[in-house]
């Protein structure tokens, strides 16, 4: 099974801005479903935008720090076969990060679902 990461807008807007809670929400919604999406096409990807949950469920969530959970995202980064930029990742200072580690890694980077297809075709 194919390894996913999934890049993309959490914290800025489709402009590069700061976003309003709107807008991150709207970024959440996109992430979620496109690793949905992955996921009932086969794939094991990994959704940055789940880590919610472990604020909402920490016993000591003071120790739950942005740079803890983007160190975390890293790690699984890693190990995934490939990594899926969505759209206006561009914006995102942390996107840019995961793709300037995937390049470094050698870890394919892929921008459509038809990408990450042929991908599976070589990887497979």
């Amino acid at each position: 099974m194919i390894k996913v990461y999934i890049a993309g807008l959490y914290s800025r807007n489709k402009q590069g801005g700061e976003a309003n809670i709107i807008e991150i929400f709207e970024n959440i919604r996109v992430g979620k479903e496109m690793g949905s999406r992955l996921f009932e096409l086969g794939y094991a990807p990994y959704v940055p935008w789940f880590d919610y949950h472990f604020i909402l469920h920490a016993q000591q969530s003071e120790k739950l720090t942005a740079d803890y959970f983007k160190n975390v995202s890293l790690e699984w980064l890693k190990v995934c076969d490939a990594i899926y930029m969505l759209p206006h990742w561009e914006y995102s200072g942390g996107a840019r990060a995961e793709k300037e580690l995937a390049e470094k890694l050698g870890i394919p980077v892929v921008y459509t679902v038809d990408e990450l297809e042929k991908l599976k075709e070589v990887l497979a």
